[in-house]
């Protein structure tokens, strides 16, 4: 198991200590969950993230008006930055997606990105609505794994296919 597998699995630990402890209906189980309820925590970790790179700029002197420049704090933007991580893997999960799913998924963003800059980026495109999870192999071996997961492209839940 690698680092970021690591991470995926303390995340969804961590996860279910929260919906435990503070009395949150239902378990932490986002592969089963209805689309209603994965709206909500995927609404639930962006403002959670939000909140915390508003934490992050507070580590730096952003307030160009003001005389005061001791506020960069490198040791608590490094704390704010995994606690954006702890909710960006949180949402990650609700999406229904592993760590090769991000892998895929990042890179071929990284493609596109790359070809903006290239290109002289002006103005948004649809240059991103391939990008999608390619998850044809684990579809072949387990149609049940892939039933709940989320297109990237189309943000819509992957249809069930039949014997599922």
């Amino acid at each position: 198991m690698g680092i970021l597998e690591i991470m995926w699995e303390e995340q969804k630990k961590l996860n279910s200590v929260v919906f435990s402890r503070n009395g949150i209906k239902g378990e932490w189980d986002p592969e089963n969950w209805s689309d209603e309820k994965r709206d909500t925590w995927l609404q639930a970790f962006t403002t959670a993230m939000n909140q915390e790179v508003s934490e992050l700029m507070d580590c730096t002197n952003w307030k160009w008006w003001r005389s005061r420049t001791d506020l960069y704090d490198p040791q608590n933007a490094l704390v704010e930055l995994i606690d954006i991580m702890h909710f960006w893997i949180s949402a990650a999960q609700v999406l229904g997606l592993d760590v090769e799913d991000v892998f895929v998924a990042y890179s071929e963003k990284s493609k596109v990105n790359h070809q903006r800059q290239l290109a002289g980026y002006v103005q948004k495109t649809d240059d991103c609505k391939h990008i999608c999870v390619k998850l044809v192999e684990q579809e072949r071996s387990n149609p049940k794994l892939v039933a709940n997961q989320i297109d990237l492209a189309t943000g819509k839940r992957k249809k069930r296919t039949k014997g599922v």
